[in-house]
């Protein structure tokens, strides 16, 4: 079997764990997957897919085996794009399940249930605050200015995962008060985006403004 031969065949042979791979870096919100870890767990889940329809075959087609072993180390052997078909959808369906699992936060959430760790698995504490069990799209936030004196409360319709000099915001519902008094709302806004320093700028996490002034009318008179 030449080279190039042999390399065709791996790659073809491969595509499920790269169709998989490929899906996964796409969709996950942490750490994007670097190419050493790439190569390792594009065969990884290749290995498994075809394991799986292997078992699949043994159960419901009991004279049938799956030809990827063979085919992978003898070049007299065909390759059966059938298989290689199949074993792409199950790698799919790996590469979802891992997505959910990552995405979720569902194997620190086990971890710290019983007690092994405390880490979120967060790549940091911004995406911890933004993105704590997928929950942060949606939230009601304050980014406050002190040096401007200004507050942007929105909900978040959109983040960015950490960058080292700021983070990036896109905020839904906008109301702009000062952060001296911010009961006086100065405009409202559909969308801003907003580039926040990570060293001049904060963010509070609460209720809205109205949200506020009515909790703080109902204790006033509950006072009275």
């Amino acid at each position: 079997m030449e080279i190039s031969d042999l390399v065709v065949r791996i790659i073809i042979l491969i595509f499920p764990g790269l169709l998989s791979i490929s899906l996964i870096n796409s969709l996950i919100k942490k750490r994007k997957i670097d190419n050493r870890e790439y190569i390792v767990y594009v065969t990884i889940i290749s290995f498994i897919s075809y394991f799986a329809l292997n078992l699949i075959f043994s159960i419901f087609l009991e004279n049938r085996d799956v030809s990827f072993f063979k085919a992978l180390v003898d070049s007299q052997i065909p390759i059966n794009y059938d298989e290689v078909f199949w074993s792409s959808i199950i790698a799919i369906c790996l590469g979802i399940i891992i997505v959910v699992i990552i995405n979720k936060g569902v194997f620190y959430t086990l971890c710290r249930k019983i007690k092994i760790t405390n880490r979120t698995g967060a790549n940091s504490v911004w995406d911890e605050l933004m993105d704590f069990n997928g929950t942060g799209i949606g939230n009601y936030i304050y980014v406050v200015d002190y040096d401007n004196d200004v507050v942007y409360g929105g909900q978040v319709i959109s983040f960015s995962s950490s960058i080292k000099e700021h983070e990036e915001l896109i905020l839904g519902d906008v109301i702009v008060t000062k952060n001296s008094d911010r009961s006086k709302i100065i405009r409202k806004m559909e969308k801003v985006y907003i580039r926040i320093p990570t060293d001049k700028i904060y963010v509070e996490v609460g209720e809205t403004i109205n949200e506020e002034s009515s909790r703080k009318k109902r204790f006033k008179s509950k006072s009275i």
